[in-house]
């Protein structure tokens, strides 16, 4: 989180532990932690994204983001059994979609209706 608030500044990281926690760490430091729990993160990750294949339905939508000052897109993905999956993407079409869903989509989607979201419809037998 304090990646995200402090805009991807290790530095500024850095500081903020040492100065309000006491907290010695080195730039370094919080990019190998940062690293360390991304991996750990990754079966549960995985298995979500199973999880929102496999669904009968999901519910998706996206929004707009600045990341490191770039124009991108948080795509969220919830199934019925309030499992959920969020990327970051910069793209806002249905590229994310395929590569979310893979090369078979269940067909059953709660959307607002933005194109991107059209591969649904198209998709169903």
């Amino acid at each position: 989180m304090l990646k995200f608030s402090l805009r991807g500044v290790l530095r500024r990281i850095k500081d903020f532990a040492s100065h309000l926690n006491s907290f010695g760490i080195t730039p370094k430091g919080i990019q190998d932690a940062i690293l360390r729990v991304g991996e750990a993160c990754k079966s549960a990750y995985f298995a979500n994204l199973q999880k929102i294949r496999d669904a009968s339905w999901n519910y998706m939508d996206e929004t707009g983001m600045r990341v490191l000052g770039k124009n991108h897109w948080l795509w969220t993905f919830r199934t019925p059994d309030d499992e959920v999956v969020v990327v970051i993407r910069p793209s806002r079409g249905e590229n994310v979609l395929w590569e979310t869903f893979g090369e078979v989509i269940n067909c059953a989607g709660v959307t607002d209706g933005w194109r991107a979201y059209s591969i649904f419809r198209e998709g169903c037998d």
